[in-house]
């Protein structure tokens, strides 16, 4: 079945800018470096590769896992203009096998929302993730903060102008279940130019928006110990952008 971002892999740099800009990508990048020594790090959902570059140019060995094809194609693009090496592997990460364990992993833009649709599945990648790193590794995953996010507004816009021509994006909340906080969206992509619609992508997802205190019993239940930060480091979580600090425990241990 075709991954709905290989459809959107070309321009997807430029329809997300403004939510995974240069700032932000150096940011989350000092964050985890300051987290991760040297070695090797695993980029799960590492999409067009805008964490893969800047880790390689410091010395890490990068790994990054995506379900799209289009979208590792971009990534590849951008290590060659770079230099660069790191291996691209297309698989969920559900299916994702590796022969050795990483000091680091990271997961950014709320991939865990997509990849985590209930407390089986994140359980399940939070105990995968603890086989895949060496003793004290540490993943580091982005979620969006549920606090901050506003349901009963059902649909959001942007457009963006690039090399005349516009993409505008809507995206729209088609259900939310304020239970189990899982929705089910419905994203419209169109190309403009010259006053005229030149293509446009739909795809549909579906979002389980977790929380603060289902990731830490989660995580702790699979053997990390586990905090939480912005983006900068800062144990402030109100921010839209919260980070799971999660370091694997040592096995004799005790749990924090």
């Amino acid at each position: 079945m075709k991954n709905p971002n290989d459809e959107a892999a070309d321009i997807y740099d430029t329809i997300y800018e403004p939510y995974i800009n240069k700032k932000i990508t150096a940011a989350e990048v000092r964050l985890s470096t300051s987290h991760i020594g040297k070695g090797t790090v695993l980029d799960v959902a590492c999409g067009t590769g805008r964490h893969i570059i800047p880790l390689a140019k410091k010395g890490y060995t990068v790994v990054g896992v995506d379900s799209s094809r289009g979208m590792l194609s971009v990534a590849m693009k951008k290590l060659k203009r770079n230099g660069l090496t790191a291996s691209l592997i297309q698989s969920d990460i559900d299916s994702f096998k590796a022969k050795n364990k990483f000091n680091g992993i990271v997961c950014f833009w709320n991939a865990i929302n997509e990849i985590a649709l209930n407390e089986k599945a994140a359980l399940k990648l939070a105990k995968l993730f603890h086989r895949l790193l060496h003793e004290h590794g540490k993943a580091i995953i982005q979620f969006w903060n549920i606090k901050t996010m506003n349901f009963s507004k059902n649909i959001f816009t942007s457009e963006i102008s690039k090399n005349n021509r516009k993409y505008k994006t809507t995206y729209r909340i088609l259900s939310y279940n304020p239970t189990t906080h899982v929705s089910h969206d419905e994203e419209t992509i169109e190309m403009i130019e010259s006053g005229k619609r030149k293509k446009k992508i739909a795809a549909r997802y579906v979002h389980k928006w977790w929380t603060v205190a289902e990731l830490r019993k989660i995580f702790k239940q699979a053997g990390f110990s586990v905090n939480f930060c912005d983006m900068h480091g800062s144990k402030n979580v109100t921010q839209e952008r919260i980070y799971l600090v999660a370091e694997k425990a040592i096995r004799t241990g005790k749990r924090r």
